[in-house]
Order: structure tokens, then C-alpha cells, then sequence
């Protein structure tokens, strides 16, 4: 951040009009921020004008930002007398004669300072996650019936109990025809989910309406 605000204030400084100082210092602090880590509470200053994809959930947004704020807030609240504590040890320390077994201490409690400003997830425990995962959920034969069969034990009874039971299981034998056509289909469009590269019409229309006013989310995987 430091460096960014010089860059800014030497851009103000210079001859140019207000208008485009104004534009292109928000331009570079706008990339500064798209560059901060997705848990950082500054990304929520990102511009979000002409980006698909705004929820008015409040549940949602809870979820998303109530966590990284309350972080960002304890981090402001704590950080500073945490830093002091972490100086003040490596001062006594160094006074001491010998200080061989508590520098190693201090030095497992500095570590332990920084990952708590930063913290960074090791690529083996992620994998371990996922296969834990796999293992428990993904290989099991009761995960694998639930899955398989939720349709028709919840979502038919449902459906069908308002628009009736042949009418809904048509629709649904066609929804899921359409489904694994789109999936195993290369070169999806972006941003437009696994049904985007399949549906036409008003229904294209209406899916695309759909993501932009936040009520259907694309995820990475489409």
C-alpha cells in the first residue's frame, strides 16, 4: 500500500487536469485492490457498476463479508498490541545471557504472529481436505443413492403435487437430458453456467436475466 500511495499522490502532483488525475489514481487503486487476497475486506471496494451478478440476500452477504469484516475489525482491534508483545519479547530475549532455547520460541511465535495476519492454507492439507471428502462422502453408497435419487424423493413430490405427476416427471426427464448434454459439452461460454451453452430462446433470456440480478450464481466449475 505504501507504494501505491506514492504512485497516487505523485499523479497528484503533476499538471494534470482534475478530472483525469482523479480517473486514473482510482484506475490504479482499483488494480491495487483486485490484487489483495479474496479474503481481504478491501475487495469489497472493487466497482461493482456493470458487473453481473449483484444480490440483494442478505443471508448471503452475511456470509460472504460478515466473516471477512469481523476478521479485518479483530485484526485493527488486536494487531497493534500483538506486534508490540512480539518486540518487547525479542528485546528480553536478547538481554539474556544465554538464549538459545528461547529463541526458538520466539521465533515459533513469530511465525505464528505472521500466518495470523496472513494466513496461508499449505497445498498438502488441501489435499488432504479433498480426500477426506472423497473418502467420507464422494465414494460412500449412501452418498452416492442420495444423490441419485433426490429428485425423485423430493423435488417430483413437490413438483408434481402443483403441476401433476406425469407432466413433472416429463419435464424433468427432459431437464436432465439437457443437463448431461450440456455437461460433457466443450467450450462453454463463460459466465453462463453448464445450461447457458444449450438453452435458446426466452429461456436463454431468462437464465441470462437470472445471473444478472444474482438469482442463479455461476461457480467455477460453470
Amino acid at each position: 500500500m505504501p507504494f501505491v500511495a506514492d504512485v497516487i499522490k505523485t499523479i497528484k502532483q503533476t499538471k494534470l487536469n482534475k478530472q483525469t488525475a482523479d480517473h486514473l489514481t482510482d484506475e490504479i487503486y482499483q488494480m491495487y485492490l483486485r490484487t489483495l487476497p479474496a479474503r481481504s475486506m478491501r475487495r469489497s471496494y472493487i466497482h461493482r457498476k456493470g458487473v453481473s451478478g449483484f444480490s440483494k440476500d442478505a443471508i448471503r452477504a452475511l456470509a460472504e463479508q460478515g466473516f471477512k469484516q469481523s476478521r479485518q475489525q479483530a485484526k485493527l482491534n488486536h494487531i497493534d498490541v500483538l506486534d508490540n508483545q512480539i518486540e518487547e519479547i525479542k528485546k528480553y530475549t536478547s538481554e539474556l545471557s544465554n538464549h538459545v532455547e528461547v529463541d526458538r520460541i520466539t521465533e515459533e511465535l513469530t511465525k505464528r504472529h505472521a500466518w495470523v495476519q496472513n494466513p496461508q492454507r499449505a497445498a498438502w492439507a488441501q489435499k488432504m481436505t479433498n480426500a477426506g471428502f472423497v473418502w467420507m462422502l464422494g465414494l460412500t453408497p449412501a452418498a452416492a443413492l442420495v444423490n441419485l435419487t433426490q429428485n425423485i424423493q423430493v423435488a417430483l413430490p413437490v413438483i408434481g403435487a402443483q403441476h401433476g405427476f406425469a407432466n413433472a416427471s416429463s419435464e424433468m426427464l427432459k431437464a436432465s437430458q439437457e443437463f448431461m448434454r450440456a455437461a460433457t459439452k466443450r467450450d462453454r461460454p463463460s459466465g453462463r453456467g453448464i445450461l447457458g451453452s444449450i438453452l435458446t430462446g426466452s429461456e436463454k433470456e431468462a437464465f441470462v436475466r437470472a445471473i444478472k440480478q444474482g438469482s442463479y450464481r455461476c461457480n467455477s466449475s460453470g
